[in-house]
């Protein structure tokens, strides 16, 4: 008897990708001036590590990147709305410039406090700028003890530790906010920059009736 085997990939994780129209490219030379924390500066607690932000964490707030941050918002909806999130509009809780300065890199962390993230790249980029890589969740408690040695298979992408994205310019990526997420060492001589940012909604979601409702 012959069998029919199947293996069904249950809950893949999602990840937008678009590139921005080159209308957008006018907002770079602002992004460039805006002020960064830096190695003289107390506010930059673990620069190799991290690398270094803006001073500004709430950079598309301000007047000259609402359109910019207001067409971003409308992306960030449509994903959204992919994913089954049950709310009518978003709102930036934060959003700042990061930059990877030659021998930084950012260590593995997700976004608390956030639904949806995002990164939008800017600047140079070659094929040795560092990529960003997307981790898979760690196993679940019952295996926290067991440890097994991986070797993921090529023909099976739910066997991948993680997921790697090479950045260029105008590559905007919108992610849930409990996505693992790192970016390698930049052994590069350039500086890779980007802005960050994290959306949650601008009223309620949830229930009221069922018990489940937050407000914003």
């Amino acid at each position: 008897m012959s069998e029919k085997n199947n293996i069904l990939e249950l809950f893949p994780t999602p990840v937008y990708t678009t590139v921005l129209s080159e209308e957008y490219s006018t907002i770079i030379p602002f992004l460039d001036q805006e002020p960064m924390y830096d190695k003289d500066d107390t506010g930059d607690l673990d620069s190799i590590n991290y690398g270094f932000r803006s001073k500004d964490s709430y950079l598309l707030n301000q007047d000259k990147y609402k359109e910019f941050g207001d067409y971003i918002l409308s992306i960030v909806k449509n994903f959204s709305d992919m994913m089954g999130i049950k709310t009518k509009k978003y709102k930036f809780s934060q959003s700042w410039i990061s930059h990877k300065t030659p021998n930084q890199h950012h260590a593995m962390h997700s976004h608390s406090n956030s639904i949806i993230s995002g990164v939008f790249y800017y600047g140079h980029f070659d094929e040795n700028t560092p990529i960003i890589e997307f981790h898979k969740p760690k196993l679940s408690l019952n295996m926290a003890s067991f440890t097994p040695d991986y070797e993921p298979n090529p023909d099976y992408p739910f066997s991948y530790e993680k997921v790697t994205i090479n950045p260029s310019p105008g590559l905007l990526l919108l992610f849930p906010s409990y996505l693992l997420h790192s970016v390698p060492l930049n052994t590069t001589n350039r500086v890779r920059k980007s802005l960050a940012f994290n959306c949650v909604p601008t009223q309620e979601v949830g229930s009221e009736f069922n018990l489940t409702e937050l407000k914003f």
